[in-house]
Parts: C-alpha cells; sequence; structure tokens
C-alpha cells in the first residue's frame, strides 16, 4: 500500500488505510529506499492495529529520511525468508 505525503502524515489516515493487513507484520519504506538497519525502529511494525506501534515507526522513519523521503510511504506485507548468513553489518547492535 502506498501513500503519497511529505514529511508530515495523519496517523489516522496511516491506520485506516492500515486495516488492510489486519495484524499481519508489515514493512515500511518510501518509493526508493528503506531503513532496515534501523529494522525496529524505523521499518518493522509487528502489529499494524496497534496505534502506538505504527506511531512510533512512522514518525521515527520519516525523521530519518527528512529531506530525502522519496514519493510517500510505502506499506508491506512482511514474509518471513531463510536466512542465509549474517553480513557484519547486520551483527553490530
Amino acid at each position: 500500500m502506498w501513500i503519497a505525503t511529505g514529511p508530515e502524515v495523519s496517523i489516522e489516515h496511516v491506520m485506516d488505510l492500515l486495516t488492510i493487513f489486519g495484524s499481519a507484520p508489515v514493512v515500511l519504506k518510501d518509493f526508493v529506499k528503506s531503513r532496515k538497519h534501523e529494522w525496529e525502529a524505523a521499518c518493522f511494525i509487528p502489529s499494524p492495529a496497534e496505534r502506538s506501534g505504527v506511531e512510533r515507526v512512522v514518525h521515527r522513519f520519516l525523521e530519518l529520511q527528512g529531506t530525502d523521503l522519496a514519493g510517500g510511504l510505502v506499506f508491506r506485507e512482511f514474509v518471513e525468508s531463510e536466512k542465509w548468513a549474517i553480513t557484519p553489518r547486520a551483527a553490530c547492535p
């Protein structure tokens, strides 16, 4: 799901649109980039039905993207995949 927005977004609008995911986890990115290296803070939403978590991740994502925000917000269902390896950067806390 895509929301064309700038640095300000209505959490009410986001919450309304996220109902299509039910309680399945989602990943947040913009039209071009993600914040996967800030996974818990600005990328992964464990339950799109939990407003406080959605609000925290969306605000942090927008804060980190700043003027680099490209095309708004994109929410995708999180699909668990098999781990093949851990990169040195992913191993850092």
